[in-house]
């Protein structure tokens, strides 16, 4: 859901972009979470005046809360990048910025549930109308061979790995063709769950529940959906999960020292921005 999203794009800003724009796009995220948020709810102008204070309390307590553990995490996984690397350290690591997510939206928490309470009907038939277009457009996507899937998800994961990595070897290659053909696949079903994730969150709008209720929902919605999910969806998600942090490190671990270099450069980049947005 969007609201997720939106929680987790001010993370990414401040802590994995490295490009030029980041300071920008922080210091104006109240104004892209804004538009973010009218684009799902189509908002009202008192609702947009209500919502814009709020978004602005929670980018400052974000920089001078959060923004310092973000580029300790990344400095420790420069260091890391140095020495062998195992599953072990890929799984802290993705630990860690699983709390950083957990903390921000405690935080933002009663104004998420605020705002929620002020929907008028015709915006949540909004969303609705919105969601239904999305999943249109996902199961649309879905209608590739088995073999078209496959050759795409690997496209993707080299792409990925390259742009930290730089130009994969042979040998990385090979190991990360083998994992990703080890990955099931679950589109059907992750499409399955993400509707049926949609429908509890517009229900709960509609029910026009208290605020205690929408709150704690809401945890479970946006920081544990996997709680809720088919048994199939969840062991096949959490076996992806699985794989592609052990790619990871098989890559690492094959790495060349320019190759490591590389990611230390992409992390010490990062952990410059976090600083410059400390600063600014």
């Amino acid at each position: 859901m969007q609201s997720a999203r939106i929680i987790v794009g001010i993370l990414l800003l401040a802590a994995l972009s490295a490009c030029g724009v980041v300071n920008l796009a922080y210091n104006n995220a109240p104004t892209a979470v804004a538009y973010v948020v009218d684009d799902w709810f189509d908002l009202t102008g008192p609702q947009r005046a209500w919502l814009k204070p709020r978004i602005e309390r929670l980018i400052d307590w974000h920089r001078a809360s959060e923004l310092p553990t973000y580029r300790k995490l990344l400095n420790d996984a420069h260091e890391q990048v140095a020495r062998p690397v195992a599953v072990e350290n890929i799984d802290a690591f993705y630990g860690q910025g699983r709390l950083a997510a957990e903390r921000l939206a405690e935080k933002a928490m009663p104004d998420m549930v605020s705002f929620l309470q002020l929907l008028e009907p015709q915006q949540i038939a909004f969303l609705e109308r919105k969601l239904a277009t999305d999943n249109a457009k996902l199961a649309k996507e879905m209608k590739l061979t088995l073999e078209e899937r496959r050759r795409k998800r690997v496209e993707r994961y080299v792409d990925r790995f390259e742009g930290w990595l730089g130009r994969l070897s042979p040998e990385q290659l090979t190991v990360l063709r083998a994992r990703v053909e080890e990955m099931p696949f679950s589109e059907e079903l992750r499409l399955a769950d993400r509707k049926r994730w949609q429908a509890g969150f517009v229900a709960l709008l509609q029910n026009k529940v208290d605020a205690a209720v929408l709150a704690s929902e809401l945890r479970v919605l946006l920081l544990s959906p996997e709680q809720r999910r088919a048994e199939e969806y969840r062991a096949k998600w959490e076996r992806q999960q699985q794989l592609a942090t052990r790619l990871t490190a098989e890559l690492l671990q094959l790495a060349t020292p320019k190759q490591k270099q590389a990611v230390q450069r992409k992390l010490s980049g990062y952990a410059d921005d976090v600083g410059s947005l400390l600063k600014s």
